[in-house]
């Protein structure tokens, strides 16, 4: 399969299609006979996971090699990063949307490096932890989607029900702030041999249980679990007014789970 037809079969399998990126080894050069193809597709709605799996199936048989697609929608700021600084773009079908794109997601690294920054200057200045780089990294993931909700909802509830473009923006950062929060917990859980999660909202089970978390908290956390699932899955079912519940009265629920896991890990 030959560039054209790539991007041909990704057209019609992702209609919203933005930008279509290639990147790692096939787009350095330096790939070998048995390397992977790195592919990274930004479209107007998130793929879903089970959807970009099989595509990425699809494509490992005409590719006739293992294939490694993204969707930068759902991507980390660090993998979007790397696709965007490292990557081609095989083609666009929306200049100006996929520029828009590429700068916010340079500004989002760039946040993300000045607020891992400032959380390690309060770390020194405190003396609560020594520095471990996932859960400051994952902390200062937190703290940036919460900033990212604030200025996108403005106080302002219309931004979330009638403005598509900010309420794609909220519901996303919120989705992130939750996965950020399942990654902590679960990196806690198994450094500290808490036992198995068998699901994601187990993992706070498990922090409670230890007394690493009240149990209040804990039960918050297991409901963001829930609101994350519903974002990923089923998108259209979505309730604005839980999304709205959310966002007036337990950001700062994030904010305690993770500051508390900093305090606690050393």
């Amino acid at each position: 399969m030959n560039d054209s037809s790539l991007i041909e079969y990704i057209r019609q399998s992702v209609p919203s299609l933005t930008a279509l990126y290639r990147f790692g080894s096939q787009a350095k050069g330096t790939a070998r006979r048995d390397s992977d193809m790195d592919l990274a597709v930004l479209a107007r709605d998130p793929i879903p996971n089970l959807r970009r799996f099989e595509l990425a199936q699809e494509l490992a048989v005409q590719l006739h090699c293992d294939v490694d697609l993204v969707d930068l929608r759902n991507a980390s700021t660090v993998m979007r990063m790397q696709v965007l600084s490292t990557g081609t773009c095989l083609d666009t079908q929306n200049e100006s949307v996929r520029r828009e794109f590429e700068m916010y997601a340079y500004s989002d690294y760039a946040r993300l490096n000045e607020e891992r920054r400032e959380i390690l200057k309060r770390i020194s200045t405190t003396g609560l932890v020594h520095g471990n780089d996932i859960i400051l990294n994952k902390a200062a993931s937190i703290e940036r989607c919460l900033q990212r909700i604030l200025e996108e909802y403005a106080g302002d509830n219309q931004n979330l029900v009638a403005n598509q473009t900010k309420q794609e923006a909220i519901i996303l950062n919120l989705q992130r702030a939750c996965e950020s929060a399942i990654d902590l917990a679960m990196y806690v859980v198994n450094q500290r041999r808490l036992g198995v999660p068998q699901e994601s909202h187990d993992a706070f089970t498990l922090l409670q249980t230890a007394g690493i978390l009240p149990a209040d908290l804990a039960t918050r956390m297991q409901h963001m679990v829930g609101f994350r699932n519903v974002a990923v899955q089923e998108y259209p079912r979505l309730n604005l007014d839980v999304a709205q519940a959310i966002i007036t009265k337990q950001l700062e629920d994030f904010r305690t789970f993770s500051s508390t896991i900093v305090k606690a890990f050393p």
